[in-house]
C-alpha cells in the first residue's frame, strides 16, 4: 500500500515571485520610513530655526518698548517740574494782581 501524504513540495514560481514582491515591499515600506524621519527631522529643525527668529524679533521689540517708556517717564518727569514751576508762577502773577488791585492777603 502507498502512504496517502506526499513530501512537501518546493514553492514554484509563484510562491518565489510572491517572496520577491513581499521583499521589494518591505525595502520600499523602510525606505518610506526612512524619508519621512528625515522630513519629520527637517521640519523640526526648520521649526526650531524660526522659533528662533521669532524670539530675537521679539526680543528686539521688547527693547524697543522699554527704551520707548523710558523716554516717556522722562518727558512726563519734566512736563511735571514744568506744570509745578508754572502753578507757582500763576500763584505769583495771582498775588501780584491782588496786591495791585488792594485787595492783599487774605490768609490766615
Amino acid at each position: 500500500m502507498k502512504s496517502a501524504r506526499q513530501p512537501a513540495a518546493e514553492p514554484t514560481g509563484e510562491m518565489a515571485g510572491l517572496e520577491a514582491a513581499r521583499h521589494r515591499l518591505d525595502e520600499a515600506i523602510a525606505r518610506l520610513e526612512r524619508e519621512t524621519l528625515a522630513r519629520i527631522e527637517r521640519i523640526r529643525s526648520d521649526a526650531k530655526a524660526d522659533a528662533g527668529t521669532r524670539v530675537a524679533a521679539l526680543e528686539t521689540e521688547i527693547a524697543k518698548l522699554k527704551s520707548e517708556k523710558r523716554e516717556l517717564e522722562r518727558a512726563n518727569a519734566e512736563l511735571r517740574k514744568a506744570a509745578e514751576s508754572a502753578g507757582g508762577r500763576v500763584e505769583q502773577a495771582i498775588a501780584s494782581v491782588r496786591a495791585l488791585l488792594g485787595e492783599g492777603d487774605t490768609r490766615g
